[in-house]
Formats: C-alpha cells, sequence, structure tokens
C-alpha cells in the first residue's frame, strides 16, 4: 500500500471513530426548548388511570396494558378499560391479577398470575397452569423474558427461576 493510500485509509477510519464516539446525540430532544415548549400528558386516578400500576406492557396492536395488584387494564390511549378474562376463566380475575406483564416477539401478551400464566394471541385466551408448588399469592410470577421463540423465563418470587 502506498503511503498516500494509507494515509487516506487512516483519515477515513479517524474520521469515522470520531463520529461513532461522539458526544453530539442525533436522537436527544432540543436542548433550546423549554420543557413548557414539549407536548406532555398525564393521566391520574381522576381520568381513570389505576393508582397502584406494578406491570407495563404494550403489544403490537398499541394497546398498553397495565397490571395493577388487583386487575389488569387495557389502555388505547384515551380510555383505561379493566380487562377480564373470558367466563371460563372467571375465577383467576376473582383473585386479581398479581405479576408480570410481558409481549413475546410473535406479539402475545402473557399475564404472570398467582396460579400461572394467561396467553392472549389474536384475541384467544389461554391458561397455562404452573406446577404445584411453584406458585401461590406469595410466590406470584414478578417477571417474564423470552429466552427464543419457545421458551420463557419466569421469575417466581419465593421460588426463583423456572
Amino acid at each position: 500500500m502506498t503511503r498516500r493510500r494509507c494515509v487516506a485509509l487512516c483519515s477515513t477510519v479517524c474520521v469515522a471513530l470520531a463520529t461513532l464516539v461522539s458526544p453530539v446525540s442525533l436522537f436527544a430532544l432540543d436542548p433550546d426548548k423549554r420543557l413548557t415548549q414539549f407536548v406532555h400528558t398525564a393521566w391520574t386516578p381522576r381520568d381513570g388511570a389505576p393508582s397502584d400500576l406494578a406491570y407495563i406492557a404494550q403489544t403490537p396492536d398499541g394497546y398498553l396494558w397495565l397490571g395493577s395488584p388487583l386487575a389488569t387494564f387495557r389502555f388505547d390511549g384515551a380510555r383505561f378499560l379493566p380487562w377480564n378474562p373470558p367466563s371460563q376463566w372467571a375465577h383467576l380475575a376473582e383473585r386479581g391479577w398479581r405479576g408480570a406483564l410481558f409481549v413475546s416477539r410473535d406479539g402475545t401478551l402473557w399475564m404472570g398470575l398467582a396460579e400461572g400464566l394467561a396467553r392472549i394471541r389474536d384475541h384467544e385466551f389461554a391458561w397455562h397452569k404452573i406446577a404445584s408448588g411453584h406458585a401461590s399469592d406469595k410466590n406470584s410470577i414478578t417477571s417474564i423474558v423470552e429466552e427464543d421463540d419457545e421458551h420463557l423465563l419466569l421469575v417466581v418470587k419465593g421460588s426463583g427461576l423456572h
């Protein structure tokens, strides 16, 4: 490689590195604007928002799912609607939704309950009971993570990783 080409290559690499490590953020808010110039909307219990939220997830259809110790709500951007399972699973709602919410890569919404996992996909509800001894009111599912396309990892309070 000629000296001229070497200098050109080094210059190009230096410019590329300087661009990558530059302290300027391309995605930051405009620092010249005051906070009052940004649009911000807050929803409170006066607006129907639940007050004791512990979990949040967003499904591909844009709905926000909000979990509290006693209920799950679906938010469409304007209204908070309590969500209840189909009638054959109504007894699950009586105990409240006590665990994590998670949306997997395929768009499935998972709800961690005291007794297991609820799954909503394409407006269909399914129930997956966790083996006895793995979950109870004291041992609710506190976190759900997708390991791969076929497996979820659950953190169950009082019983560890499953």
